[in-house]
């Protein structure tokens, strides 16, 4: 029996059959007005958005304060939807067929490139010339390491959370600026779940979780949570096939990636993660073992559609990250998403003193002083570096 708040949708033709697609009403919160309730399916077609307003070149100042109010922007579409699911599962394909049905903008799953490069260079390319415990450690290390009860890969599930906070912010902003909804795959939500599993396979020691908690708790405070969360569920011999075909240097033949591993993601996303969303949002489970057609997207559009993204009253705690926002807040949020200054401050406010496996050792940390931090592609803004030959000098 499905959990309460779960929809589990059966791709099926005939789901088709019957569908209408509610329109969307408004409640009163404050002093202002917030379109709610259900989403409306374009199959495709142009949602009637407001005309965008370009915040990624002009910045939000004083003046734009007080002239684009955010709640005229806002429209049944201005949802967020999180997609999650096992490795390989199909998530970034779905999002943007998911997408296309509601005319909303994908967020891919930020990759762990992200936590490696700067200014464009990904510093992974200098692992020959650093000590072995300076050397980047990655997913692929991890899936190759035949000590990975080491606990390295924390240092990497840190920045990658943080990485999909930035995006996950970068989601927000967008949406608030435009009135465009969006689809994240893999939000920071979500992150707790390789977390876990991690601990469970004894890749993260027991010091490492109370820290990496207290820096996900806090950040995820300060985060407005998904209206909707969809899981693609499969089988684990169905994730194996789809691994095995996307060719992934990093998984094909690693001695890590188990079914354990894969088996136990899954039943974390299921005991961990969905009920913790049921709480503030609502979740669709869907079978993805066959990859939906045309006509099944159109039916799980339709079958969204009809979904109610809105709680009874304010006290209700689902959807309340929304329900209480007023014009003052969706400001103060469209100011202060547009840059990482802050989730600086919440990844620096700890050290974690026992957590010494994510530490460098003094050696260490001086190659990586020397030749990470001082290599010219890092060191310098891209087209300035001297050691290139660029004369700085030149630029405007």
């Amino acid at each position: 029996m499905l959990a309460a708040g779960c929809v589990r949708l059966a791709l099926s033709r005939a789901a088709l059959k019957g569908m209408t697609t509610n329109g969307s009403r408004m409640i009163e919160v404050g002093p202002m007005y917030l379109p709610v309730a259900t989403m409306k399916a374009t199959h495709g077609e142009k949602y009637p958005y407001m005309e965008p307003y370009p915040y990624e070149k002009k910045g939000y100042g004083f003046y734009k304060k007080l002239v684009d109010r955010t709640e005229r922007r806002l429209n049944e579409n201005s949802k967020v939807i999180a997609v999650e699911g096992n490795l390989g599962v199909g998530k970034h394909k779905f999002a943007e067929r998911l997408a296309s049905e509601f005319d909303l903008k994908v967020f891919p799953a930020t990759p762990e490139s992200v936590v490696f490069t700067v200014n464009g260079f990904d510093y992974r390319e200098l692992s020959e010339v650093l000590p072995e415990g300076a050397k980047p450690y990655d997913m692929k290390s991890l899936f190759s390491d035949p000590h990975p009860e080491r606990g390295l890969i924390g240092r990497l599930q840190l920045s990658w959370l943080r990485a999909k906070c930035s995006t996950y912010v970068q989601a927000l902003a967008h949406l608030f600026h435009t009135g465009q909804g969006v689809v994240v795959v893999r939000s920071p939500f979500g992150d707790h779940v390789f977390a876990e599993a991690m601990r469970e396979m004894g890749w993260l020691t027991k010091n490492y979780m109370p820290f990496y908690n207290e820096i996900r708790e806090a950040v995820l405070a300060e985060l407005l949570r998904p209206h909707l969360t969809i899981y693609l569920d499969a089988p684990v011999t169905t994730v194996k096939e789809r691994l095995k075909g996307r060719n992934n240097p990093a998984e094909v033949g690693s001695r890590n990636l188990t079914d354990k591993y894969l088996m136990t993601l899954e039943h974390t996303y299921r005991m961990s993660h969905l009920p913790k969303m049921r709480e503030s949002g609502e979740v669709v489970e869907i079978d993805w073992e066959v990859e939906g057609d045309d006509l099944d997207m159109d039916a799980i559009a339709e079958e969204i559609a009809e979904i109610k993204l809105e709680g009874e009253d304010n006290e209700d705690l689902k959807f309340q990250d929304w329900t209480r926002l007023n014009e003052d807040r969706m400001i103060a949020i469209r100011g202060s998403y547009g840059n990482d200054s802050r989730l600086d401050w919440f990844f620096g406010a700890r050290y974690p003193h026992d957590c010494q496996e994510i530490l460098y050792d003094p050696d260490s940390a001086e190659a990586i002083d020397k030749i990470i931090r001082e290599h010219p592609a890092i060191k310098y803004q891209p087209g300035t570096a001297p050691e290139f030959g660029y004369n700085a000098m030149w630029k405007i």
